[in-house]
């Protein structure tokens, strides 16, 4: 099963299943089943979301386990959590490969154990690090992340964010 995410908060985790559509407390809200399905082509079910202290995973379940798309959202974090975070994938999954041109500071793992092959893609802006881990190409999921983070940007100003496209970049709007 896909793996994204973890944490070295000692607080238990706690999971719920979304039904429908995410209240606007969870960072879930931020990405729908609609919305990957545009931008990985993925049909997936509302997330399970599990929290922590600095972390929520959001699990997006599909009838087709392949399907199944995860996307992790931690908070506050530094340079040194970063660091150990790339060198316990590194470890895990053996090579990663830096990401150019999204703006953010941003790496990819393949595990290709997994059939199909799975990939994991870790993008970092500011102290906030979102994880997309699914079988859709690192293309795919850098649109979702810029999406993703568009979205945390205009909800801090009170601004909007839509897509007009597939694939297409977000535009921002004040409010």
């Amino acid at each position: 099963m896909l793996g994204a995410c973890s944490s070295s908060s000692t607080s238990a985790p706690t999971t719920t299943r979304a039904a429908g559509h995410q209240g606007a407390t969870s960072v879930c809200s931020l990405v729908t089943p609609v919305q990957i399905k545009r931008t990985l082509g993925k049909t997936v079910d509302a997330p399970r979301v599990t929290n922590s202290t600095r972390l929520t995973v959001c699990t997006y379940p599909s009838k087709e386990s392949a399907d199944t798309v995860i996307v992790g959202f931690k908070a506050k974090v530094t340079e040194a959590d970063a660091g150990l975070e790339q060198a316990r994938l590194g470890k895990l999954h053996g090579s990663l490969t830096d990401v150019s041109g999204t703006g953010f500071s941003a790496y990819f793992y393949t595990d290709s154990t997994a059939k199909p092959t799975i990939n994991g893609l870790v993008t970092i802006n500011g102290q906030t690090q979102v994880t997309v881990t699914s079988t859709s190409s690192v293309a795919q999921q850098e649109t979702l992340t810029q999406e993703i983070f568009a979205t945390l940007a205009a909800q801090a100003t009170g601004a909007t964010t839509s897509t007009t496209a597939a694939g297409a970049t977000p535009t921002t709007t004040a409010s």
